[in-house]
């Protein structure tokens, strides 16, 4: 048994009709958008954790 109840054969066999019905251009250019819309929602999130953050100053005390 594979993932989710399906078999290795069952997944190959969709992945095959998937990119039989939509083709390997617009296979390559969905992933390319996922990828930057991923790296987007990071550095957006990376921006606002750094914005979150309270400045150290020098010669200001840190509490706890």
């Amino acid at each position: 048994m594979g993932i989710a109840g399906l078999s290795l054969w069952k997944i190959a066999l969709i992945l095959l009709l998937v990119i039989v019905l939509l083709g390997r251009k617009r296979i390559r250019s969905l992933g390319t958008d996922l990828g930057s819309a991923l790296k987007g929602f990071r550095d957006s999130i990376s921006e606002d954790g750094e914005a979150s953050k309270p400045l150290n100053r020098p010669g200001s005390i840190e509490r706890e």
